[in-house]
């Protein structure tokens, strides 16, 4: 966890920026993803892009020295409570980031794919508002798809304990693509949250 990584006034003018690019694109625009309510930071342009990578970079690099930035895989994701949540739209399940252009039609598990994500929500979230939830663990390489089952993982990581972030707006998680996670929402949740995700790739 990188706390205040980002001040509120930065993160609500970002906020404001994804909002209005949201709203900009038509449906079906390849910038978008309605289904997750995500949106493609390179859609905000190259400049309002660059700024932001440069002030998230150091975080990766500090980590990962050198470590070049994927952008095409850079997001700004909305997520919203089961009560306000619009048509068609959905949670992210159980996922692995270094599954990020695997095979898994192969007779062998595939490798991670080397991945840091950074992951900082523009508004605050974990009590009221959606947030991210993972295995307290590193497991073994990837998971297969049919793994990926909320029922299944509580049977096979039983006793592994879960949690969720608890995070104020600019704050930060930067985490390898060995974590298993999903978007953490309860019914109980008031509020939307919109974060943006950087991931980075070791250098060469």
């Amino acid at each position: 966890m990188l706390p205040g990584l980002l001040d509120a006034a930065t993160c609500a003018r970002w906020l404001a920026a994804v909002e209005s690019r949201i709203a900009a694109l038509p449906p079906g625009h390849e910038d978008l993803q309605p289904t997750s309510g995500s949106l493609r930071l390179t859609a905000l342009g190259a400049e309002p892009f660059d700024a932001l990578l440069r002030r998230l970079q150091p975080a990766a690099h500090a980590r990962w020295p050198g470590a070049s930035c994927l952008q095409s895989q850079c997001w700004a994701r909305c997520q919203w409570p089961p009560a306000l949540r619009p048509p068609g739209q959905y949670p992210h399940h159980w996922h692995q980031d270094g599954a990020l252009g695997a095979c898994f039609d192969g007779p062998r598990r595939p490798l991670p794919r080397p991945l840091l994500t950074l992951w900082l929500p523009l508004l605050a979230c974990g009590d009221d508002a959606p947030s991210l939830e993972w295995l307290v663990m590193r497991p073994d390489g990837l998971l297969l798809p049919h793994e990926l089952v909320d029922e299944r993982l509580a049977r096979q990581f039983a006793g592994v304990p879960r949690t969720h972030a608890r995070l104020a707006a600019g704050d930060a998680l930067l985490f390898g693509g060995e974590l298993l996670h999903r978007t953490h929402v309860t019914a109980a949740m008031t509020r939307r949250r919109v974060s943006v995700e950087l991931r980075f790739e070791p250098a060469p």
